[in-house]
C-alpha cells in the first residue's frame, strides 16, 4: 500500500506538472492569437480611418468645387443682370437723344417758318406801303392837272365873256 501510495503521488505531480506545462503553453498561445488578433484589428481600424478621412476630404473637395461653381454661376448672373441694364441704359439714351434731336429739329423747322412768315408780311407791308405812296402820288398829280385845267378853262371863259361884252 505505501508503495502504491507513493507510486500514485508520484504519477499525480508527474500529471501536475505536465498540466501545468500545457497550460502554460496554451496561455502563451493564446497571449499570441490575441496579440496577433489586436494587431490586426488596429491594422483594420486604421485603414478604416485613412479610408474614412479621405471620403471626408474627397466630399470637402466635392462641396467646395460646387460652392465655386455656384459662386461663378452667381457671378456670371450678375454681370448678365449689369450688362443688360447697361444696355437698356444705353438705348434709352440712345431714345433720348433722338427725341431731342426730333425736338431741337423741329423747333429749328418752326423758327424758319416763323423766319418766312415774318419776311412775307414785311415785304406785304412794303407792297401795301408802296402801292399807298403810288395812289396818294397818282391823286396829287390828278388833282394838279385838274386845277391846271380848271384855270385854263377859267381864263377861256373870262376872254369868251369880254368878248361878248365888246360884241354887246
Amino acid at each position: 500500500a505505501k508503495k502504491a501510495a507513493a507510486k500514485n503521488r508520484a504519477a499525480a505531480k508527474k500529471a501536475a506538472a505536465k498540466n501545468r506545462a500545457a497550460a502554460k503553453k496554451a496561455a502563451a498561445k493564446n497571449r499570441a492569437a490575441a496579440k496577433k488578433a489586436a494587431a490586426k484589428n488596429r491594422a483594420a481600424a486604421k485603414k478604416a480611418a485613412a479610408k474614412a478621412k479621405k471620403a471626408k476630404q474627397a466630399e470637402k473637395k466635392a462641396a467646395a468645387s460646387k460652392k465655386a461653381v455656384l459662386l461663378k454661376q452667381k457671378k456670371a448672373a450678375k454681370k448678365a443682370k449689369l450688362a443688360l441694364k447697361a444696355k437698356a441704359l444705353r438705348a434709352r439714351n440712345a431714345a433720348k437723344k433722338v427725341a431731342a434731336a426730333k425736338k431741337s429739329a423741329v423747333l429749328k423747322l418752326r423758327a424758319i417758318a416763323a423766319k418766312k412768315r415774318e419776311s412775307a408780311a414785311k415785304k406785304k407791308a412794303a407792297k401795301k406801303a408802296k402801292a399807298a405812296l403810288k395812289r396818294e402820288r397818282a391823286a396829287k398829280k390828278r388833282a394838279a392837272l385838274k386845277e391846271k385845267a380848271d384855270a385854263k378853262r377859267a381864263v377861256v371863259e373870262k376872254k369868251r365873256a369880254e368878248k361878248k361884252a365888246i360884241r354887246a
